[in-house]
C-alpha cells in the first residue's frame, strides 16, 4: 500500500510531533501511524487496552523525518485502544477505535 499525503500535510506532521496521524481510525485489521522524528533510533510500538494491558508490543526502527509505520491489529477484539511509540526522547500516544 501507497500512502499519499494531501499537499501540506507532510508539513502539518512534522510540526505535529505530539501524537502523529493515526488512521484510519476507526480501523478494522490494520492502522497506519504516521509521525516526524528528528533522529534515526529504535523504538516501540505497543497497543494498551484501556485498563493498562499492554496486548501488543514490537522494536522499531525509526529514521529521521517522516515515518510510515503499519501495524496488523487484526487480532484485538472491537473496543478502543491506546497506540503508543516510544523513542529516547518522546512518547507519541493515540487513541484507537477497533470495529468490524
Amino acid at each position: 500500500n501507497t500512502l499519499v499525503l494531501p499537499v501540506g500535510l507532510e508539513e502539518e506532521i512534522e510540526k505535529t510531533t505530539a501524537a502523529g496521524v493515526l488512521y484510519p481510525n476507526p480501523a478494522g485489521n490494520a492502522f497506519s501511524l504516521v509521525f516526524h522524528a528528528d533522529n534515526n533510533e529504535n523504538g516501540l510500538l505497543s497497543v494498551y487496552d484501556i485498563s493498562g494491558r499492554v496486548l501488543q508490543s514490537s522494536a522499531i526502527d525509526i529514521k529521521a523525518g517522516l515515518n510510515h509505520l503499519n501495524h496488523d491489529c487484526s487480532d484485538l477484539k472491537q473496543g478502543i485502544y491506546l497506540v503508543e511509540v516510544i523513542t529516547s526522547d518522546n512518547k507519541l500516544t493515540n487513541r484507537l477505535v477497533i470495529t468490524r
